[in-house]
């Protein structure tokens, strides 16, 4: 199942109301993440799923904000459905926040407050993608059409940069085996003039598919050119320039050729778009090759004489873009630790902006902290450059 995503907003009643989607999703293994309230706060709803949409029915009348997401089938490995977070759930996260901005009178909408936690998360790990695209590696069944793959449906962290895809294909390889049976063989010695000489079998073979392996010498045991020609079922002709003497077998081969296909899980290198234009199928080394290249929202792929055709069983693995938080209940798709308090700063800085709360200078512990991350995770990074990072979380 490819991913499938819907969002909405609307007005729900204690009598309980169906909330459609616009396109049904394929089963009801989705999850809905949920935000439910009224003028005096949050209000507890319970969820019904169906395919087409689910029935919310609330403690009182209320606003549901919503989010249906269904993730691909796993392969291989666990899809990272759940976020990463252990301890920050959204509604800890905008506690801290404002509280350290002592905003806690701000009247906020409540799709603000989402929106801003979203932002805060997602500027974060676009500054620190190398580090954590490994984290948020997800595997999704895609689909081959035309030999290419759409990206669109897919949030993948960093698109149009150098992202981290990989691509795994389930193909159909194509072996030809050919039995060799000498049901017939005959084994002789000719003598020859110079010319054409007709050669007759004692047996007729079967067929005009049989090898010949053949000597042909003059009386001072010289090597003498030969042509053979004309074959049929019941011999051949022989073409000398001199008198001599031709020593052959003849063998017949049998015609069952075996066509088998073997499902096999291939690794598929990526390539760049000059190599891709370049590609030849038939080269002896790509037969039984598949290649692809990213160009704008697709995957282009090519693939060896060999594979006759893909499986359904295409397996994508990107780095998603974190999962938005549609509830205080729900955890933040960011690593604990110096990257949540990167998001914290960043999202203090979007909410002094929004509501003209009085200015900080968050830049000087925005560079620490981002310097610090790159420490956490193993690699290290220079001032200025981590300077560069953290004014573009502010």
């Amino acid at each position: 199942m490819a991913l499938q995503r819907e969002s909405n907003t609307n007005a729900i009643t204690t009598a309980g109301t169906f909330v459609p989607f616009a396109t049904a999703f394929p089963d009801t293994n989705y999850n809905v993440f949920k935000n439910c309230y009224n003028t005096f706060g949050d209000v507890g709803v319970t969820i019904t799923k169906a395919t087409t949409g689910f029935t919310a029915v609330p403690v009182e009348n209320a606003t549901i904000e919503w989010e249906a997401v269904a993730y691909g089938t796993e392969v291989g490995v666990i899809i990272p459905t759940g976020r990463l977070s252990r301890d920050w759930t959204a509604g800890l996260f905008w506690a801290n926040m404002v509280r350290d901005l002592q905003a806690d009178k701000i009247k906020l909408h409540h799709f603000e407050k989402f929106d801003l936690i979203d932002r805060a998360c997602q500027v974060v790990a676009a500054q620190i993608y190398g580090l954590v695209a490994n984290l948020y590696l997800t595997e999704q069944t895609v689909s081959v059409v035309n030999d290419r793959i759409s990206l669109a449906a897919l949030r993948i962290m960093g698109l149009g940069q150098q992202v981290k895809l990989e691509l795994e294909a389930n193909v159909q390889t194509s072996i030809e085996q050919t039995a060799i049976s000498p049901n017939k063989e005959e084994a002789k010695s000719k003598s020859l003039v110079s010319g054409a000489n007709a050669i007759t079998f004692d047996q007729a073979m079967t067929t005009t598919d049989y090898i010949i392996l053949p000597v042909c010498y003059n009386a001072a045991s010289d090597a003498v050119g030969y042509i053979i020609s004309a074959k049929t079922a019941s011999g051949f002709t022989v073409t000398v320039a001199e008198t001599a003497t031709f020593d052959y077998i003849a063998r017949e081969v049998g015609t069952n050729i075996t066509s088998l296909l073997t499902a096999q899980r291939r690794y598929v290198a990526p390539v760049s778009f000059a190599e891709y234009t370049s590609w030849r199928s038939s080269s002896v080394y790509n037969r039984a090759r598949i290649i692809y290249t990213p160009v704008g929202d697709y995957l282009l792929l090519k693939k060896g004489d060999a594979i006759p055709s893909y499986t359904s069983d295409v397996v994508l693995r990107y780095p998603r873009v974190p999962i938005k938080p549609l509830g205080d209940t729900v955890l933040l798709d960011l690593p604990d630790g110096i990257p949540i308090e990167l998001a914290l700063i960043a999202g203090k800085s979007r909410l002094i902006e929004r509501y003209g709360l009085p200015k900080q200078d968050l830049t000087g512990i925005a560079t620490e902290q981002m310097q610090a991350a790159f420490q956490a995770y193993g690699a290290s990074l220079k001032h200025e450059e981590a300077e560069k990072k953290a004014k573009a979380i502010l």
